[in-house]
């Protein structure tokens, strides 16, 4: 693996319970973590030569099985490989309720991923993804030499507690913030916003100090607002009536989405993309997460995730941007 990166994840990787209490499903043994994501997202935008630039800290324990090893290996993303044979790999617990609603929880302890862990010759990427509390995003940022920071709030620290905290850690540096619609509210006690009025009223009344800022809103889309641009992008796959009816049943997990989303970001400004082909390149790798539980299917034979290419998907997304 190269000694480089152009995106670098600082999420963690995990072993998952998935739970829909609607149909009494329930899957175990399901590859996923934020970096694990977040590298797929950008990943998917890259050549097989260039894709082991897209990075996440990986932490195997004595459970990590070789078919997961070979899985990952087929994606050709670049993973830095932690084993620790005295614990467990990290565990987690995903339950949905009413098709919407998710509860989490870890099932073993989490083996967080510190500035320090970051190797010396990956500090200075071009773009880090950083998903982790409003503290531990300053250290960070305070460690490393990158030129675009995007930054994911974990859901746990988003309250008004942490609210001046997420304000010093923005002035710090961080390039672009990146909650979604729910957790852009919990931070200044409001409820959920439930359209794109209300999403926009909640930056214009609380996010000021945020130079990008980048709200994930689920079917309404994202909302960009910059000092130049205030723009809503709509997902790959809509409610719409310029998409097939297909759509719909295209989406069957969104577990993993935001991150893919934010590592795609990363990867695309850090490359020097302009924020359509940006956005377009993060709802992009969203799309191929929410398509299936778990991870997408990737053929190395014909360079595929869930038998289609990324650039195709970018292209006709464009295509709509512009009609």
């Amino acid at each position: 693996m190269s000694l480089h990166a152009n995106m670098f994840s600082m999420g963690m990787f995990c072993i998952d319970e998935v739970h829909y209490e609607a149909t009494n499903q329930s899957f175990t043994n399901v590859i996923g973590g934020a970096g694990t994501f977040a590298a797929i997202g950008a990943g998917v935008h890259l050549s097989p030569e260039k894709r082991h630039l897209a990075q996440f800290i990986l932490d195997k324990g004595n459970d990590f099985t070789t078919e997961m090893a070979a899985e990952i290996n087929s994606w050709k993303t670049g993973v830095v490989w932690r084993e620790d044979n005295s614990r467990g790999t990290t565990k987690a617990w995903n339950k949905f309720v009413n098709n919407e609603e998710r509860l989490f929880k870890y099932l073993s302890p989490k083996k967080q991923i510190n500035p320090s862990d970051i190797p010396e010759n990956r500090r200075s990427s071009p773009s880090f993804h950083l998903v982790c509390g409003p503290d531990r995003c300053l250290d960070f940022v305070n460690a490393l030499n990158c030129k675009c920071y995007v930054y994911e709030p974990v859901p746990t620290c988003c309250f008004p507690e942490e609210f001046p905290a997420l304000k010093e850690t923005i002035a710090a540096g961080v390039t672009v913030l990146s909650p979604n619609a729910l957790e852009a509210a919990r931070f200044v006690d409001l409820p959920e916003p439930e359209t794109k009025k209300e999403v926009e009223q909640l930056c214009a009344d609380h996010y000021q100090f945020a130079p990008v800022l980048v709200i994930r809103c689920g079917h309404m889309g994202s909302y960009l607002r910059t000092p130049e641009v205030s723009k809503w992008y709509e997902p790959y796959y809509t409610r719409s009536e310029k998409t097939s009816s297909t759509d719909s049943n295209s989406v069957v997990d969104a577990t993993g989405a935001g991150n893919a989303f934010c590592g795609a970001l990363a990867l695309a400004l850090g490359q020097g993309k302009n924020w359509d082909d940006a956005m377009a390149m993060a709802n992009v790798g969203a799309s191929f997460v929410i398509q299936q539980i778990g991870t997408p299917h990737y053929n190395p034979e014909n360079d595929t995730w869930n038998n289609e290419k990324a650039e195709t998907r970018v292209q006709q997304y464009l295509e709509r941007l512009s009609s």
